[in-house]
C-alpha cells in the first residue's frame, strides 16, 4: 500500500494498547508487545546503535507525525527518518493519554519509564513501515527505527525529566495547555489502520 487513505484515520486520543504490560516489563518486552513482529534479533541490533544514531527534536518529530498520521503525504516517498520521527511523537502520545495503563505499571522509576517510551517507538515504526510500500527493505526500516529511538530519547528528556532539558510532562501541559501542536486541544490525528496481523 503505497499511500494510506484518510478514511483510516480518526481524530482523538490513542486507543488505549490491546496488551496489559507487568511491573517487572523492560523496554524489550514493550517492543515485542507493541511490534509488528517482535524480532528480539532487529531490537538488539538497534538499541546496539542507539548511542551513535540521530533524532529530531520535539517540534520537528510533531511536525511529520502531523503529516504522516494526517494522511498528507505518500509514505512510499519519506525518509525513513522521518518516518522514524513520527513514530517517536505518537509513543509521546501514548504516554501522554495513556500513561496509566502503559507506563504506571512501572511505579515512578523514570529510566524505566524512558526505556519504555523508546521501546514504543521502535515498535510503532515496525507497524508505520508496513505502510511504505517497502517492507523487504529492511536497511530502510532500521534507519527508521534507529531514528524513532534517539527522537524517542530526546522526546523522553523533555517530558520525563525535570531539570534535565525538559521540565517534565505535567509542567510541560501547563505551560503548553493539552495539544499536540496542530492547533487542537486533544485533537491530533492517530493513525489506527492496524492489518490483520497487528494486535488489536
Amino acid at each position: 500500500m503505497a499511500k494510506l487513505s484518510a478514511m483510516q484515520y480518526r481524530f482523538g486520543e490513542p486507543p488505549t494498547p490491546g496488551w496489559e504490560p507487568q511491573g517487572h516489563w523492560g523496554g524489550q518486552d514493550y517492543f515485542t508487545a507493541h511490534a509488528f513482529r517482535g524480532d528480539q534479533a532487529f531490537y538488539q541490533a538497534v538499541m546496539g546503535r542507539m548511542s551513535s544514531a540521530v533524532g529530531v527534536g520535539f517540534n520537528e518529530a510533531r511536525y511529520w507525525h502531523r503529516r504522516i498520521y494526517g494522511g498528507l503525504v505518500n509514505l512510499s516517498q519519506l525518509l525513513p527518518a522521518d518516518i522514524g520521527a513520527a513514530a517517536a511523537y505518537e509513543a509521546y502520545r501514548i504516554y501522554k493519554y495513556r500513561r496509566a495503563d502503559v507506563f504506571d505499571p512501572l511505579g515512578q522509576d523514570i529510566e524505566r519509564q524512558r526505556e519504555a517510551l523508546i521501546a514504543i517507538a521502535f515498535a510503532e515504526t515496525t507497524q508505520l513501515w508496513q505502510f511504505t510500500g517497502r517492507a523487504l527493505d529492511s536497511y530502510g526500516q532500521q534507519d527508521a527505527a534507529e531514528a524513532a529511538v534517539a527522537t524517542a530519547a530526546r522526546i523522553a528528556r523533555r517530558v520525563l525529566v525535570p531539570g534535565e532539558g525538559g521540565d517534565g510532562l505535567r509542567r510541560h501541559e501547563r505551560r503548553h495547555g493539552r495539544r499536540d501542536g496542530c492547533g487542537r486541544r486533544r485533537g491530533m490525528l492517530s493513525l489506527r489502520a492496524r492489518s490483520g496481523r497487528r494486535r488489536a
